[in-house]
């Protein structure tokens, strides 16, 4: 428990059978203070749509997600978000 400051999810919540009980693990990892960084190739899939569901799994999970945005000079196409704990938030970067 809270061995982190920083959880990189790479390419795993899009994926995932039960992508709020992944961010629910990387919670309980995560310091006060720490940060999650999402990443997902948007490779054949659709940018606003998740953003959409990032942003519920968060929601869900009680984190306060900073605006997704896509990093367009990699191929493919990666899409990065910031979450962090909303009883324990920082700025997200």
């Amino acid at each position: 428990d809270e061995e982190f400051d920083t959880i990189i999810l790479d390419d795993v919540l899009s994926d995932a059978a039960h992508p709020e009980k992944a961010l629910a693990e990387a919670m309980r990892l995560l310091r006060p203070g720490g940060r999650i960084l999402l990443l997902s190739s948007l490779a054949g899939r659709d940018a606003d749509d998740l953003r959409d569901r990032y942003s519920e799994w968060a929601e869900a999970q009680g984190m306060r997600l900073a605006r997704p945005r896509v990093i367009p000079n990699k191929s493919p196409v990666w899409l990065l978000a910031v979450a962090t704990p909303a009883d324990r938030a920082i700025a997200a970067a």
